[in-house]
């Protein structure tokens, strides 16, 4: 069965092929118009994805801490320390951890959750010491401790480094009344 019988014989009446062939070609244009849309909606969607990446950031943080070592342990801590990155597009959340039987700590900034850096900046800290403790955790912002001479920490957050580190001071004075250092700050932007 030929195209026009088939048509004659589905629309006898109504459809001449001549105006069949006229429609088939309105459909092609339609599948190219469809065809371009889609394209569009590609590469709209891949601007969207684009900028949904955009407002994601790459952080590089170094496999080991080296802050605390002796000078003999930095030179080889440097050496093998490579830094692991990962691509952060949530909030992120950062903490410090603290010693108060040696005054050792750990941070770690820039995680997807607070329990992963809890836990990061409690495996620093428990590298120099048994007895470390999360002290402060930050979501998007800086934070800070305190400490005086008896170990005694006080944490303090702020949009910047120097206002956590104001803060803590200030928390520290304010609940021991006596003279106060920072101890540690981290910044989790």
């Amino acid at each position: 069965m030929t195209n026009r019988a088939l048509i004659r014989a589905i629309c006898p009446a109504k459809i001449d092929p001549e105006e069949f062939h006229l429609e088939g070609t309105i459909h092609g244009r339609l599948a190219t118009l469809v065809k371009r849309l889609g394209v569009l909606a590609l590469f709209v969607g891949i601007g969207w994805a684009c900028e949904v990446q955009a407002g994601c950031r790459v952080v590089c943080t170094p496999s080991a801490s080296c802050d605390q070592a002796t000078e003999n342990e930095r030179w080889r801590c440097s050496r093998s320390n490579t830094p692991s990155c990962k691509t952060v597009c949530s909030d992120s959340h950062g903490a410090i951890a603290y010693s108060r039987q040696t005054g050792a700590w750990g941070y770690s900034y820039d995680h997807d959750s607070q329990a992963r850096a809890s836990r990061k900046a409690l495996g620093y800290c428990e590298r120099r010491a048994p007895d470390c403790r999360v002290v402060v955790n930050v979501v998007d912002q800086c934070a800070a401790i305190a400490e005086t001479t008896r170990r005694d920490v006080s944490p303090g957050l702020g949009g910047t480094r120097k206002e956590a580190e104001d803060r803590s001071l200030a928390a520290c004075r304010a609940a021991t009344g006596k003279a106060c250092t920072v101890a540690a700050w981290v910044c989790s932007k």
